[in-house]
């Protein structure tokens, strides 16, 4: 095994952060919406891998609550003058159109 000590023990893997430099991060994170596996190099995605599978990195993920569980959305009345409809874009992307006066 390649993380392995001499005497047979593991080595404990870095998390992700210790990979990265704050200059890379934030190479990664000016590409967000469109950031792959494909963006980060093979020791990049290795430890990435890792992390998903041993669940270091789902430990660093806050869990997202939909707004409509939260206990304030019952208070929420929608009306005809509040609903905004969506248009897709070439892209694939939503987009709100103009509500009307």
């Amino acid at each position: 095994d390649a993380d392995a000590d001499a005497d047979g023990s593991t080595l404990a893997e870095p998390s992700p952060a210790d990979c990265l430099s704050a200059e890379r991060v934030e190479q990664l994170l000016a590409n967000m919406d469109d950031l792959s596996l494909d963006d980060l190099s093979p020791d990049e995605r290795r430890h990435f891998m890792r992390a998903v599978a041993s669940g270091t990195l789902s430990a660093q993920v806050k869990p997202w609550t939909p707004w409509w569980h939260l206990k304030d959305a019952a208070l929420i009345v929608a009306t005809p003058d509040a609903i905004v409809p969506l248009e897709v874009s070439a892209s694939g992307r939503t987009a709100a159109n103009t509500p009307p006066p």
